[in-house]
């Protein structure tokens, strides 16, 4: 039962980020500029510019492919935020854990949820760009979005059994 309660303590974030339309910018441009190395490195000429995001109305960053031309925005959605703070509090909300461990762990599960968040967006866009983009959303919505919440709970139960 704590461990719910905790649990439910940790998702607070997830939920003032949406309520407030707060914008996760600096990871956005994070994102934004690897993903611009990654297809410059595959002679597919993209530019970081920044549009309007219908989410939070401000300015977010976008990515234009020029060889395709076309725009991928990357707003709050795009960062992983949601699978980063569920780890954080499944971290946090284990019982019996030394705080060291928590946090030795936490810093390698969040580095690989945004090695594989990236290679999300990317695998995502060449898909579109193949296959056209009436998949994306499909692929978007439903694998992706899956595969990272199946990537937390496995780096969860990986934590569990480490540090029995």
């Amino acid at each position: 039962m704590l461990f719910l309660i905790k649990f439910s303590l940790f998702s607070i974030p997830i939920y003032i980020i949406k309520f407030l339309n707060l914008n996760l910018l600096p990871l956005q441009q994070i994102h934004a500029f690897i993903l611009t190395c990654l297809f410059n490195l595959m002679s597919i000429k993209s530019q970081v510019f920044y549009t309007l995001s219908p989410e939070t109305l401000a300015e977010i960053p976008a990515i234009h492919l020029e060889n395709f031309n076309l725009s991928f925005a990357i707003d709050n959605s795009c960062t992983g935020y949601i699978a980063m703070l569920a780890l954080t509090g499944l971290i946090f909300s284990t019982p019996r854990k030394k705080f060291k461990q928590r946090v030795l762990f936490l810093i390698g599960g969040l580095l690989i949820l945004f090695v594989i968040n990236v290679l999300r967006i990317f695998l995502t866009i060449l898909f579109a760009l193949n296959f056209g983009e009436e998949y994306l959303d499909i692929v978007h919505g439903l694998l992706w979005r899956e595969f990272l919440l199946i990537v937390v709970i496995l780096l969860w139960i990986v934590f569990l059994k480490r540090s029995k």
